[in-house]
């Protein structure tokens, strides 16, 4: 979100995504990649923060 500094830097950092599909709704698990400021998202029930959209497709690689 604002004020995490990535995109008003000279320089950014490296950024990590770690996507899961059987993820638990515990984030204590990721502690242990020691990752800097994470941003921990999910999608769920209606009424959430942040959803994805009902166009989205999938495919395999």
């Amino acid at each position: 979100g604002p004020g995490r500094g990535l995109w008003n830097k000279r320089y950014p950092r490296v950024m990590k995504v770690t996507l899961s599909a059987t993820l638990t709704r515990d984030p204590s698990k990721l502690s242990q990649l020691n990752l800097y400021h994470p941003l921990f998202l999910t999608t769920g029930a209606s009424g959430t923060r942040y959803q994805l959209p009902n166009q989205l497709e999938s495919y395999k690689l």
